[in-house]
């Protein structure tokens, strides 16, 4: 079994799978060194996506002023995401469009980011909500040809705030794909048959009317391979039926492909449930959302309105969870407003 974890002290717990006789056994707190003696080797690289387009003015969940200040903020997320996943043990690389524009940034020699760029051919109407989200249709079809035998794509306001779990370690080493599924925050905000009937437009057919988050995926290239198949069948029915969605973006042509695959026999796993992601939100929402309290306990953590807090903390190492917690709280203007 080959797994991944970069970085040379990182503490993870692994599972370790005896080929012979087909048990498993368990091997806790072993550095990287301890690991690599053992004859392991990690290998998982997580991603993220830096589409860039000046003509993209539609700005989801924050307000910047212009095209300069929206490039220094995402790239400050990518920092602050690739620092915490570093200091965890986990590679990170992120995937543009124009590194000539990153290079020119006036933080860019400041940031601590392994940089690819890659060639983006979707089709995407111009105008139009979550425009840029779209091109990670893309980075699914680059992951597909990577030589590497596992890897994730995560959006860029995210922060690793835990160590990597084991059960994270055991999809990794069976080969699981890991999806995030969103179902309990996006049906009470919008209703099973809304939700449903998009799905159901995609796909050209009956739908279970699951919705999964565009925040984290992963898997192997060949589920990616799978995925982007499932993908360009359905893209042309999205684009004609984007005016009827309730959503657009990659969220839910991700889902009526996800769920396309489940449907041929596919399995997989629900990031969420094993606490491998978790999305929280520190403004009023339409659904019921779990204490913050809930959350500290997820691998990574999405924070969709926290997009500044993120980029003011890319070189601060937080001890742990509850430190990091502590200066969250402290510095967001939601919780005090729980308070009163």
């Amino acid at each position: 079994m080959i797994l991944t974890i970069c970085g040379q002290e990182s503490y993870v717990s692994i599972v370790v799978y005896h080929l012979h006789y087909g048990n498993i056994e368990e091997i806790k707190s072993h550095t990287v060194a301890n690991l690599n003696n053992l004859g392991i080797e990690m290998d998982l690289t997580l991603y993220g996506m830096l589409y860039l387009d000046e003509s993209d003015n539609i700005n989801i969940n924050i307000k910047i002023k212009n095209f300069k200040q929206k490039l220094d903020l995402y790239l400050s997320d990518a920092a602050t995401l690739a620092r915490s996943l570093k200091d965890k043990g986990v590679n990170f690389i992120l995937i543009t469009n124009n590194l000539l524009a990153i290079k020119e940034s006036k933080n860019y020699h400041e940031l601590d980011l392994q940089i690819e760029e890659i060639s983006f051919t979707t089709q995407v109407p111009p105008g139009i909500k979550f425009y840029s989200a779209h091109f990670k249709l893309d980075v699914f079809r680059y992951l597909a040809t990577l030589a590497s035998k596992y890897v994730g794509l995560c959006d860029l306001d995210m922060i690793c705030i835990n160590s990597i779990p084991e059960c994270f370690l055991t999809q990794i080493s069976q080969k699981k794909p890991l999806v995030y599924d969103i179902s309990d925050q996006v049906i009470p905000a919008y209703g099973k048959d809304i939700i449903t009937r998009d799905i159901e437009c995609i796909l050209g057919d009956k739908s279970c009317g699951k919705w999964y988050g565009g925040e984290f995926i992963a898997g192997t290239p060949e589920f990616f391979s799978m995925l982007i198949y499932e993908i360009d069948q359905i893209y042309d029915r999205y684009i004609t039926n984007i005016d009827k969605l309730h959503h657009v973006g990659d969220e839910a042509i991700t889902t009526a492909a996800l769920e396309k695959m489940q449907q041929n026999g596919s399995e997989v796993i629900d990031a969420g449930k094993l606490k491998i992601v978790g999305r929280f939100w520190s403004i009023k929402v339409l659904h019921e959302q779990r204490s913050f309290d809930w959350y500290k306990d997820c691998f990574l953590l999405h924070l969709p309105a926290d997009k500044k807090f993120l980029a003011s903390i890319r070189q601060k190492t937080f001890i742990d969870v509850d430190e990091f917690a502590k200066e969250f709280q402290s510095r967001n203007s939601w919780f005090a407003w729980l308070k009163r």
